[in-house]
């Protein structure tokens, strides 16, 4: 053991320490000549075949990986060495879910445009469709909220405040039901915007903005909540406008997260 190289072969220890050949373990290289024990023999990107990053977030040559640890692909461009390994959503759980508010939408203007309306002798056809549509797009944003929030959260951000579990179990709370899904749905919105750069995004999502229709879709999905018992020409006028924005929303989102 020294506090510095003396000759061909020797090692440097994570204690700082030179050591001679004979006592260098399996997976670990000679120090390059010359290289003093305050430098890391470490690369910040790849530099060929085989590659593999450490736990420092350094890449190392394939000579010096250990047997259990795999070799490493090298990072997409734009992605920084060490990032996060990103999940992406499903661009046809996206269609599904924003096609299925369309649908909702338009099912509830024919509702409002149906002969006999004003005396609620509307075919029962419109409302069984409606129904059925709007129990599918119900189960569906759940799966989508759950899923865009994986999603979004595995681009590195910090200081999140919610989890994938809110995202579903927030729509089951009395009350906070109206407040919780909205803030996840925010979270999500943000750590997803193109503006927060390549993965780690760290906590630069934290300043961007969220989208408008985000906030239509919330405050029209809360009007006709309350407009339920104000009549059904103003309850499902907003109800409309809720799964028109709704969809506009997801769209929009579920764009950013799908694979490129």
């Amino acid at each position: 053991m020294s506090d510095q190289r003396e000759g061909e072969g020797w090692w440097i220890a994570s204690d700082g320490k030179w050591y001679p050949p004979e006592s260098r373990p399996a997976g670990v290289p000679a120090s390059a000549p010359g290289q003093g024990a305050e430098e890391s023999w470490g690369a910040d990107q790849p530099d060929g075949e085989g590659w593999w990053i450490a736990s420092d977030g350094k890449w190392y040559p394939p000579e010096s990986r250990p047997a259990a640890v795999p070799a490493s692909a090298a990072p997409p461009p734009g992605t920084r060495a060490g990032a996060p390994q990103q999940r992406f959503l499903s661009f046809g759980l996206t269609r599904w879910t924003a096609g299925l508010l369309r649908v909702d939408a338009v099912l509830v203007v024919a509702l409002l445009l149906s002969p006999g309306f004003a005396s609620m002798r509307t075919t029962a056809s419109i409302w069984s469709l409606l129904t059925l549509s709007g129990l599918l797009t119900a189960v569906l944003v759940l799966v989508w909220m759950y899923q865009a929030y994986e999603a979004a959260s595995s681009r590195g951000p910090t200081e999140r405040k919610w989890s994938g579990g809110w995202a579903v179990g927030g729509w089951f709370l009395p009350l906070a039901s109206f407040v919780i899904p909205k803030l996840v749905l925010n979270e999500i919105d943000r750590m997803s915007h193109p503006d927060a750069g390549p993965p780690p995004i760290e906590a630069r999502w934290r300043s961007l903005p969220r989208l408008p229709a985000s906030d239509v879709w919330w405050v029209l999905s809360l009007g006709s909540a309350l407009m339920v018992w104000g009549g059904p020409v103003p309850w499902l006028g907003l109800l409309a406008a809720a799964a028109a924005s709704g969809g506009i929303t997801i769209s929009k989102i579920g764009t950013r997260l799908r694979r490129p």
